[in-house]
């Protein structure tokens, strides 16, 4: 399971911690003493697998050692790594988006398959935080690239991978049955009326109807539309990109948006 342990609690592949995703993406602020804010970016100061790390710890008792960035998937290994924003003046908040992304990993309880999980972290500059994941469930124990990147509103602050090898391949990669053909893209020209967030989903609400974008799908596509439906005034024109609903599903999936100012953003290729 992928873990903050600023929270000291589990993340689990299913939920985020802290509030939805609904900030304010600018690279500088004013502060309550009428300072500007800027953050520039972010020091990796630990990395590789963890060592004396159990259920509970506090941030001074995680230590993560080797610098590897190769790891064997066991049942109690994890790995992560450490960073330090910077920017002035120091100490001051700031809220940082923290998208990870793993190979497809399915729960054989639920069946559901997540492959990331995008949450906010309530910091400070100049701050050290960690981010890591464990292996603690047989199913967990998936091969491939496991990958965090920190934003701070759209600024990529720094960016960790992990190559994970003794696993099992992903369900998606090991299915021997071809995986369904998504449904066909279409565009339809509207007006924007609003946007909701609700956990890990975004949904974009037009005149013609709502669209959602779920976090698992493309954790950077969804920060980048956030980001920008956030600076959309309610009433102007926008092209949605979408595909229709499949059965059970009450919403079309929303995978690309191109608006008079900000231009086009994710997958607008109705071929695709």
């Amino acid at each position: 399971m992928a873990k903050n342990n600023k929270f000291q609690c589990h993340i689990s592949l299913k939920q985020s911690v802290g509030c939805v995703l609904l900030c304010v993406f600018v690279l500088t602020a004013v502060g309550a003493w009428g300072q500007d804010v800027l953050v520039d970016g972010a020091l990796v100061v630990e990395s590789g697998t963890i060592q004396a790390a159990s259920s509970g710890s506090g941030i001074g008792q995680i230590h993560f050692v080797g610098h590897a960035t190769q790891v064997q998937a066991q049942i109690g290994t994890g790995f992560g790594f450490r960073y330090t924003t910077s920017g002035h003046p120091d100490g001051t908040p700031i809220i940082l988006t923290v998208a990870f992304k793993h190979p497809p990993i399915t729960d054989p309880k639920t069946g559901e398959t997540t492959n990331g999980q995008v949450y906010q972290l309530n910091s400070a500059i100049g701050r050290a935080e960690a981010e890591y994941f464990v292996f603690e469930k047989p199913f967990e124990l998936v091969s491939g690239t496991y990958e965090w990147r920190i934003f701070h509103g759209k600024l990529l602050l720094t960016e960790q991978a992990f190559t994970v090898s003794g696993g099992r391949e992903s369900s998606a990669q090991s299915s021997l049955q071809e995986p369904p053909k998504p449904a066909p893209l279409r565009s339809m020209e509207t007006v924007f009326k609003g946007i909701t967030t609700l956990g890990q989903s975004v949904f974009l609400n037009t005149k013609d109807g709502e669209f959602v974008l779920k976090s698992q799908k493309d954790p950077e596509l969804f920060i980048q539309i956030v980001d920008v439906v956030s600076r959309i005034r309610s009433g102007d024109d926008i092209t949605v990109f979408y595909r229709e609903p499949r059965s059970k599903e009450v919403y079309g999936e929303l995978v690309g948006i191109k608006t008079s100012f900000f231009g086009a953003l994710g997958k607008t290729n109705i071929s695709q």
